[in-house]
């Protein structure tokens, strides 16, 4: 009895003001702390990562991004880290779009991208990160004004810094008319052995079934399909992932219905009666 006795008092000091096990359940420490960290602070982790990266590597993964990026592998570049001297008819949203998210892609993450223009056809709205070149030769960077009314400042150093450039770089044209009208402004540029052309702002150099390609928008495409009596079976699209992310394209068979691939493809059924 003693012992007994002895054990009740034990358990009652040791449960103290909590009263009795069974009256109400534990509480279990450490779970809520968990939650947080999970549901919470590691995905602002991730969050603030990923911003960090993006603004070191000009990556975007849109449609366009990629088939800029995809216009420009083609050609035989460096992949990575290459150095570019690109060289354009005017400072049109497709020149900008070639420079800013095809080439500096590629120069990503120790190379660089010297774009210039013609400065008789720069009457387009991109206004920076590129030099206007005038028939002389000389080099011009735009100070001021409105599209079509640029005001321009000298800028002489750029041609003496593309004519250094020049021995070391890829040049890479829009067109091969481009190419003739700044060898007539930039003789030394005949000198370049690393040349490849852009023609009519599509890569058609190693494709030459495509090279007189009309590109078609999805809608369009099937639009046309439609006309003709066709019914819509569904759109799936491909090459999500450039080369330098190719370890990562076995997952685009999740993503073929979402438009961000460089290319695509309508599927459709023909008509009883055709």
């Amino acid at each position: 009895m003693t012992t007994e006795e002895g054990r009740g008092e034990t358990d009652d000091r040791t449960t103290g003001d909590r009263g009795p096990r069974t009256d109400r359940p534990t509480a279990v420490f450490g779970r809520p702390s968990s939650v947080a960290l999970v549901g919470i602070l590691l995905p602002f982790v991730v969050a603030i990562a990923l911003c960090a990266f993006a603004s070191i590597w000009p990556l975007r993964l849109d449609a366009r991004a990629l088939q800029d990026l995809s216009k420009v592998e083609s050609l035989g570049l460096p992949q990575s880290s290459g150095e570019f001297i690109f060289l354009s008819r005017d400072n049109s949203v497709e020149s900008a779009r070639t420079a800013t998210f095809g080439l500096r892609q590629l120069a990503f993450p120790n190379g660089t991208v010297f774009w210039a223009a013609l400065k008789a056809q720069c009457i387009g709205p991109w206004l920076g990160g590129f030099a206007a070149i005038d028939q002389a030769g000389n080099a011009f960077l735009i100070s001021g004004g409105a599209d079509g009314e640029w005001q321009w400042a000298p800028a002489h150093e750029l041609a003496n810094e593309a004519r250094s450039r020049s021995a070391t770089s890829f040049v890479v044209y829009d067109s091969y008319q481009t190419r003739a009208l700044f060898e007539q402004r930039w003789p030394f540029l005949k000198a370049s052995s690393k040349v490849a052309v852009l023609t009519d702002g599509l890569v058609m150099r190693r494709i030459p079934f495509d090279r007189d390609a009309i590109p078609l928008a999805p809608g369009e495409a099937r639009a046309m399909l439609a006309d003709a009596g066709f019914t819509m079976i569904g759109t799936r699209y491909r090459f999500y992932f450039p080369k330098m992310l190719s370890a990562l394209r076995p997952l685009e068979r999740f993503a073929e219905r979402m438009p961000l691939g460089a290319q695509y493809c309508v599927l459709a059924r023909k008509p009883a009666n055709l």
